[in-house]
């Protein structure tokens, strides 16, 4: 994956292709190669492909943004600004599997903090 991590800019040059099949497998292997180090770029990038992608690509990249969000969040405010980006730019359903376990997290009672470290659950 190392060697494929050195063409993550042409690969997310890739989502502006109107291909498909091109879209499918770019937006398929920027999720893969997304980690501690580049999630904050890479995300940018996501959240703007979301927020213009076609209809058939959007309920898969809301939700997989809102999943690697809360791997790779680098801290609290950037996980709850990611999340809230989706929201705004994904709104008509709502009722994707990433959302709904990240507001079940959110929504626990007996969390004494949900801005600690142990709230992301990495």
């Amino acid at each position: 994956m190392v060697q494929v991590q050195r063409h993550r800019s042409t690969i997310l040059d890739c989502l502006k292709d109107p291909d498909p099949s091109v879209l499918r497998r770019a937006v398929d292997l920027c999720f893969a190669l997304i980690n501690d180090q580049n999630v904050r770029g890479t995300m940018r990038e996501l959240l703007i492909f979301l927020e213009n992608c076609p209809s058939e690509f959007k309920s898969d990249v809301a939700s997989n943004i809102v999943i690697s969000a809360g791997r790779y969040a680098p801290n609290a405010q950037w996980h709850i600004d990611t999340i809230l980006k989706v929201f705004c730019l994904y709104s008509p359903d709502l009722k994707f599997q990433g959302v709904n376990n990240w507001w079940k997290l959110r929504a626990r009672p007996n969390d004494p903090d949900p801005h600690s470290s142990h709230f992301f659950h990495r």
